[in-house]
Formats: structure tokens, sequence, C-alpha cells
């Protein structure tokens, strides 16, 4: 019979003799009972050899001859886990966190926030994608054999998770084609600065502080858009870019009379 630590199990003796019976087992374990077999329960912490050590029934007390047989008992560790790691992230990104786990593989848990993980040895490499900056612990775990408890699991793991960066272009002019194209468009931006990108055209830019100015000389009518973004932490995706237009004509000559 095979138990996990912490568990118990029942051993078997089978008696002879006029009841009640009465005794210990070789671990010092008294039992006691009326019929045959009596059952006695035991929680060994390692693997152990069980024999009758005494016996009594109402009117006998055995000699070692008496008492034969053996029972083992096998105590599997319980698995333990401890969880680490302090990955920083941009949101919408990844992250792997580690546990180291003792015990015999396979182990399979679930974390504090429900995700399920598996492996087969250890460390387990967890992969998580947390939308905001969690902690984690491992919430359950077992191997093979048998199933942690609480005191078994330790550790923390957090994930800081940075925000993307955004950014909404605006400005915009109209004018005739004799005159300066050059114009200025603003770029209002969220994050942690500095920030630099492209603009629709290939055009850089860059600034410490929001909102950046962009100076663009278009010699037709031309739409800009932000077309990367980035800033001390994180890459932008599409959806954080917002664009608007700039118009630039040409101008109609008329001749007097």
């Amino acid at each position: 019979r095979s138990i996990c630590n912490g568990g118990s199990a029942t051993v078997s003796v089978t008696v002879t003799g006029v009841g009640p019976w009465s005794g210990t087992l070789s671990d010092g374990t008294s039992f006691s009972g009326a019929t045959s077999p009596i059952s006695v329960s035991v929680s060994p912490s390692a693997t152990t050899i069980y024999s009758v050590a005494s016996l009594s029934d109402s009117r006998c007390t055995s000699i070692s001859a008496d008492l034969t047989g053996t029972r083992t008992i096998n105590v599997n560790a319980r698995p333990t886990a401890v969880i680490s790691g302090t990955p920083t992230i941009c949101n919408g990104g990844s992250a792997n966190i580690s546990i180291a786990v003792t015990g015999t593989g396979p182990w399979s848990g679930t974390l504090s926030n429900g995700q399920s993980f598996s492996g087969a040895t250890s460390p387990i490499s967890v992969s998580v994608s947390p939308n905001a900056t969690t902690s984690y612990t491992v919430a359950t775990l077992s191997d093979a054999n048998c199933t942690a408890v609480s005191g078994d699991l330790s550790g923390t793991a957090t994930v800081t998770v940075n925000p993307r960066p955004t950014g909404v272009i605006s400005g915009g002019a109209t004018y005739c084609a004799s005159q300066s194209s050059t114009t200025s468009l603003s770029i209002a931006v969220t994050g942690t600065g500095p920030w630099s990108g492209t603009l629709s055209n290939g055009q850089s830019f860059s600034g410490n502080s929001s909102p950046i100015s962009v100076s663009v000389t278009p010699n037709a009518t031309t739409t800009y858009t932000i077309a990367t973004l980035s800033d001390a932490n994180c890459t932008s995706v599409s959806g954080d870019r917002k664009s608007t237009r700039l118009n630039s004509s040409h101008s109609s000559v008329s001749r007097m009379p």
C-alpha cells in the first residue's frame, strides 16, 4: 500500500483466541477490537514495515512466536513548487514564468489566476499574458503520486505590464502651388518618453514630450498617418495610432483682359 506524506492507511491484524483483543504494532501504535480481523489506522511519515509487537485476548497474552506477518506502507513525498520570475512586457505581449518542482513527474497544476500548467521535467515554464501588472502564485499541484498542500507551494512571480504608446496626429493646411508647402503636424502621444516613429511617407519623427511637432512638405494632396510609434518601453500596434488629413491643391491662374 502506498500513501502520500501526511496521509493515513489501514493495516489488518487477523487474530485468534477469545475476544476482545488488544495489542501494539511495532511502531508503538495501540489497537483493539472485538472481532477478527482488526483494522488499525496508521500515519507514517516515511515508508514503514509494520508487525505485531504484543497481543492479548480476554484470557491470555501471546508470545513472540504467536505473532507473524508484516505489512509495508510506502510513503511518497508530496510534490513541492517554487514559482519565480520578474519579467516586464508590453500590453498584449506574453512572458514566461518558472516553476521549480519536486516529486515524481509528470506534474500538473494551476496558477492563482486559474491558468493550468503541466510538465514532465523541472523547472516548468508557463507562458502568461496579463493585461495589467500581475503577481502569480501556484494554487494547486499534483505529481504522478500525490497532491500538494498549501504549505508545499511557495514563491511569487510578478509580471510588470507597460502600456503601449498611443499617437493621434492632427493639423494640416490648404495652400496654393506657388506658396510654400511646409506645414507642421501635431502628434499627441501617451506612454513613457522619449518617443520615436515614422509617418506613412517614411518620414521619421521623435520627441521627449507630447505633443510632438512634425514638419512636412507635400507636393500633392497627401494623407498622413502614423506608421510606427515606440516609446521608452513598448512599440504600438496599428490600433494605437490615429490619423488626420493634409490638403494641398494647385491654384488656378486666371488671365485678366
